[in-house]
């Protein structure tokens, strides 16, 4: 005779936030790319550090500058700019963000014993 037992397994949230410390492109008001280094979940912390803020200059040959940006998005919510866009991408690039849904799901597990 088959026994079904069914375990239910909840992995409590993490936070829905996530961060990062980077450096824009931008052409006038235009962002082109957001480069960050080491982007996290989590809320914002830290400043950016002084390896980064040397990179925020003028680019005359490319007509471009280059800022420092510090920003925190929600996870849940959709991108609200492109800032917010290129951190996603950075946190899939770094391994952050394909753990991201396991932290917000409730899995069933399933075991048979005789």
């Amino acid at each position: 005779m088959r026994k079904d037992t069914r375990e239910a397994s909840i992995l409590l949230p993490m936070s829905t936030l996530a961060h990062g410390h980077g450096i824009a492109t931008l052409s006038g008001t235009t962002v082109l790319d957001v480069w960050f280094p080491a982007p996290a979940l989590g809320a914002l912390t830290g400043t950016p550090n002084s390896e980064l803020t040397a990179l925020a200059v003028a680019d005359a040959d490319r007509g471009v500058t280059r800022e420092v940006v510090s920003i925190e998005i929600d996870l849940t919510k959709a991108p609200a700019d492109a800032k917010d866009a290129y951190l996603r991408l950075h946190l899939l690039s770094h391994g952050e963000a394909p753990h991201y849904h396991r932290r917000y799901c409730v899995s069933l597990l399933s075991s048979r014993k005789k």
